[in-house]
């Protein structure tokens, strides 16, 4: 209720009302992507903000799982799911998590 008053106070302001949780839904969007109230159209889109697409349908929910972050002594960060038994360094330039940008 509160998330759909927001959203109705942005749009009669004209202004633009980003989330992290699809509405209706109560899940999580996966990292990287928000929920942004159009007011022209009157709903919600969903963006990618990393790969830089949008769509008007929400996306699957997102299941963080056991994923881990650490850093070791080096200071390289890497990410672990034992659950999945998958693991991962961040290296490299290009790789970067959207909250750091």
């Amino acid at each position: 209720a509160a998330a759909a008053a927001a959203a109705a106070a942005a749009a009669a302001a004209g202004g633009v009302n980003e989330s992290f949780r699809a509405p209706g839904r109560g899940g999580r969007l996966p990292p990287g992507w928000r929920c942004i109230w159009q007011a022209e159209a009157g709903c919600h889109y969903y963006a990618d903000m990393e790969n830089q697409v949008s769509q008007w349908d929400p996306p699957l929910p997102y299941e963080h799982k056991d994923w881990m972050r650490r850093v070791d002594a080096s200071g390289r960060a890497s990410w672990e799911s034992r659950e999945l038994g998958l693991s991962f360094y961040e290296h490299g330039g290009q790789w970067k998590r959207i909250r750091d940008q």
